[in-house]
């Protein structure tokens, strides 16, 4: 009798420990999966923000270019408000072209 009742707790002991196990493989599962997509989304990310920092880059060195063939256009009387090509207060390309032709 007490034999049997061993046994049976030894496979109740074994049963449980494999479905921990199964629990274990399926957690183990879900974290690669879940770190694979984070993965793939930063990858993507990424590649969208080169592309706008080249985009940008681009830009920026359109428009060196321009103010360079410009000569050194400075803000003065004369200008109005030409010299903003740089920086915070840097005139759109269209006003800044509406400026070349002034």
């Amino acid at each position: 009798r007490r034999g049997d009742d061993r046994s049976l707790r030894a496979s109740e002991i074994r049963s449980r420990h494999r479905q921990s196990a199964i629990d274990a493989s399926s957690v183990a599962r879900a974290i690669a999966f879940v770190a694979r997509a984070s993965v793939a989304r930063a990858r993507r990310n990424s590649k969208i923000l080169d592309r706008g920092r080249a985009r940008a880059d681009a830009r920026r060195r359109a428009l060196d270019r321009r103010v360079r063939d410009a000569g050194s256009i400075r803000a003065s009387p004369a200008n109005g408000d030409r010299g903003h090509e740089f920086g915070a207060r840097a005139n759109s390309r269209r006003t800044f072209l509406k400026s070349m032709d002034a």
